[in-house]
């Protein structure tokens, strides 16, 4: 009987197809962490949109519960809130309801001192009120920062606004 050996050269094979998969699943595990971080990032934005719809709608519904008053209302910026009229707990009349409503609303934006501890529910947050054709504009804007568009890799400041129109 007449045994044939053949000669093995394939030492080694294994690591390299180890070293193979392991870059193919490291390719991989990249384009995941850019998926869940852009995610994150487009969450954030909506979040912040949503947070200006609600303000906006807000204020939209506080002019029509004192439709009375609505022109004291224009020409309001949250950066100077009015003083409190101290009227929730005896009632307001409708001029002192104007004070109470913006005051209140500003409290979203900017430190009025009305709370120990002030966070703002939008970075750089700010609130208007402005007459445009006989109709009424709530504004709300914010800065978010974001990486250029341009392809350099330097980091933005971008303005973001939400605006309703009424009229009272």
């Amino acid at each position: 009987m007449l045994i044939i050996s053949l000669p093995t050269k394939s030492a080694g094979f294994s690591l390299i197809e180890v070293l193979v998969a392991i870059i193919v699943m490291s390719i991989g595990i990249l384009g995941m962490l850019g998926l869940q971080t852009s995610s994150m990032a487009t969450n954030q934005g909506a979040y912040y949109r949503s947070q200006a719809t609600i303000l906006v709608a807000d204020m939209a519904d506080r002019m029509r519960a004192n439709s009375g008053s609505a022109a004291s209302y224009s020409s309001f910026d949250s950066e100077s809130p009015p003083s409190d009229p101290l009227c929730s707990e005896t009632g307001c009349t409708s001029a002192e309801m104007v004070n109470h409503d913006l005051r209140q609303w500003s409290n979203y934006f900017t430190d009025t001192g009305d709370y120990t501890e002030f966070i703002p529910l939008l970075p750089d947050g700010q609130g208007t009120i402005t007459t445009v054709d006989g109709n009424y504009r709530i504004t709300v804007s914010w800065q978010v920062t974001d990486w250029d568009d341009g392809g350099s890799e330097e980091q933005v400041v971008e303005e973001r606004s939400v605006s309703l129109d009424i009229s009272l």
